[in-house]
């Protein structure tokens, strides 16, 4: 699992990386951003139970967020012509 993210301010913090077990949130790394702000970090975890961002010390929390693939869905930009879906191969 690859996580990245701003702090809420995009300066430098400590941001802690959770994800649901059960009923509680367990932490995965406390991981500090750089000057921009931007974390990131690839997690070998068991893809079940939402993850989510804490700035540390403080209650700013993100969204918590699936692990779940996302199925492909095509948009059509500025009301242009719709294209054909890319065909699935077999195999």
């Amino acid at each position: 699992m690859y996580v990245w993210g701003r702090t809420p301010t995009a300066t430098r913090g400590r941001v802690v990386v959770q994800q649901k077990s059960t009923s509680r949130w367990k932490t995965l790394a406390v991981l500090t951003s750089d000057r921009a702000g931007i974390f990131r970090r690839t997690f070998t975890t068991v893809p079940r139970g939402d993850v989510r961002a804490r700035l540390a010390g403080t209650s700013d929390l993100s969204l918590p967020f699936s692990l779940r693939a996302v199925p492909d869905h095509i948009y059509i930009p500025f009301g242009g012509i719709p294209l054909e879906p890319p065909k699935k191969k077999d195999g």
